[in-house]
């Protein structure tokens, strides 16, 4: 694979509408701006045509009557541009793609694939009816769907050539080439990838993810991946994030919380804007995160450290803390109006969990929380590949009112407080009842993680609160939220990570 640095020079003498690429076919370079205007609708343009696509090539009698221009000009939309990369039909490579901006675009990444198996090395990608405001540099918080796709284009090593058109203009064209690989090669990830994933995780982490617990965070459309590999082809960073559904100002939208951000050792000297983890990084932002894509939130739980380089490179942007609360353990039982019993599977589907969530929703408009319905609760604790926990039903002991929905962990010396479902205002009841039920059989100090919006409703006598090392950012590359307006409204538990 060749580097920037080894690319040939493919810059066009002047006055000229097409040059020869090193391979022989027509690289189709247009030069000044009305000239590449003009040659963008001249009648040389017509030839294999689809819904989206426009794929040009100066021998275009003979790509007319091929299998490949047959099976593109048959086919609907982006589909037949991206069979064609079927190793049964003819791989033929172009000096020049014309992208129509006017018809919606397939995902990057589908795209990406399509390019590299039909766009000669040095040939021009032309995107039509771009609009200006795309032209933004990579780092820039964009508003426009557009401006995404350039500065994934740039990240993967594609150059910006010119632009067409003017402040005037509604709309313009703009012919972009790659001249060589970059040095990081950016993927998504997909199923044959997950083995090597997982083997950069026991490198980076010194630990063994299982592939159903891998499977359980990014199958079936629960998560996404980018990866990058060195021109070796070996794998050296990942950065993924897991869907999830949070209540924001009363509504609920889609969000995305970052985990397995990795990047081999040997490559971790190159945090800089070319470094493997930023382009990673990036590149997942530009392509899920923003105003203009699906999820409108993204938060992680790095530590301080990671937190620090991430800030460095204008990812993230820190929005709140994360608070330590432990409640020492009690030595006698005393009398409660509540009472606690052991949670079955069967009960996770009882109905009382999206009652219970319906009530603390109602209260926690102001906040910013995962939805902890019953689909969550199961997801997140009783299907989980390796499980561990408990869950305790809290009750009024008289009217048999349910008041919480608690979930534990216990570990070595203490136990985790995974997870609450209540009324605000009745959580220190179900804190109690839990402290009641282990005051004797457990004998450990129970624990919970907090934020500081929280501290009023764990707060009690009993209590010692410390600080942690654990930081919430949100992403800062690209348009979301605005980090400003998440600062302070965070709701958390120990069970919105994925690592507990």
């Amino acid at each position: 694979m060749s580097s920037d640095r080894d690319a040939p020079d493919l810059k066009s003498p002047p006055k000229r509408t097409h040059v020869e690429s090193e391979k022989g076919l027509g690289a189709s370079r247009i030069q000044d701006g009305e000239e590449r205007l003009s040659a963008l609708k001249g009648p040389h343009r017509g030839a294999l045509v689809s819904q989206n696509v426009l794929l040009v090539s100066d021998d275009l009698g003979q790509r007319k009557a091929s299998p490949l221009a047959a099976s593109i000009h048959s086919a609907m939309g982006w589909e037949a541009f991206l069979r064609a990369d079927d190793p049964s039909k003819e791989r033929a490579q172009y000096g020049q793609i014309i992208l129509d901006f006017h018809s919606p675009l397939p995902p990057f990444w589908d795209l990406l694939r399509a390019l590299e198996g039909h766009l000669l090395m040095g040939g021009g990608l032309v995107l039509e009816g771009m609009s200006l405001g795309a032209f933004s540099e990579a780092h820039t918080r964009f508003s426009e769907p557009q401006a995404h796709l350039i500065a994934l284009l740039r990240l993967v090593g594609f150059t910006v050539e010119a632009p067409i058109g003017d402040e005037s203009q509604d709309v313009t064209a703009c012919l972009l080439s790659r001249r060589g690989y970059p040095r990081w090669r950016l993927q998504e990830v997909r199923p044959e990838d997950v083995n090597e994933a997982l083997e950069l995780f026991q490198r980076v982490f010194k630990s063994e993810i299982s592939r159903a617990f891998w499977a359980w965070k990014y199958g079936e459309g629960r998560g996404h991946s980018i990866l990058a590999r060195a021109s070796s082809g070996a794998l050296v960073a990942h950065y993924g994030a897991s869907r999830r559904r949070l209540q924001w100002r009363g509504q609920a939208v889609l969000g995305l919380q970052i985990g397995d951000v990795m990047v081999d050792s040997q490559e971790r000297g190159v945090l800089s804007h070319q470094g493997a983890f930023f382009k990673v990084a990036a590149a997942f932002q530009e392509s899920y995160y923003g105003y203009t894509r699906r999820f409108e939130i993204a938060y992680g739980f790095p530590n301080h450290r990671a937190m620090r380089v991430a800030e460095r490179l204008s990812l993230y942007k820190k929005v709140d803390r994360i608070l330590e609360v432990r409640w020492p353990h009690r030595a006698r039982r005393r009398f409660t109006l509540t009472k606690s019993q052991l949670i079955t599977a069967a009960s996770y589907s009882s109905g009382i969990p999206d009652q219970l969530w319906g009530s603390m929703r109602e209260n926690l408009k102001d906040q910013l929380l995962v939805i902890r319905d019953g689909a969550y609760l199961r997801f997140r604790y009783r299907d989980h590949p390796e499980g561990g926990y408990e869950g305790y039903l809290i009750t009024h002991r008289i009217t048999r009112r349910p008041i919480g929905w608690v979930v534990l962990k216990e570990e070595e010396d203490h136990v985790r407080l995974m997870d609450i479902v209540a009324r605000p205002q009745e959580i220190s009841w179900v804190i109690e009842s839990v402290r009641q039920r282990f005051s004797q059989t457990h004998q450990k100090a129970l624990r919970a993680w907090i934020t500081p919006a929280q501290m009023p409703y764990y707060q009690s006598p009993e209590a010692q609160v410390s600080e942690t090392d654990i930081e919430i950012p949100t992403h800062a590359l690209t348009r979301g939220v605005p980090p400003e307006e998440l600062e302070g409204r965070w709701w958390v538990s120990m069970g919105d990570t994925d690592f507990l």
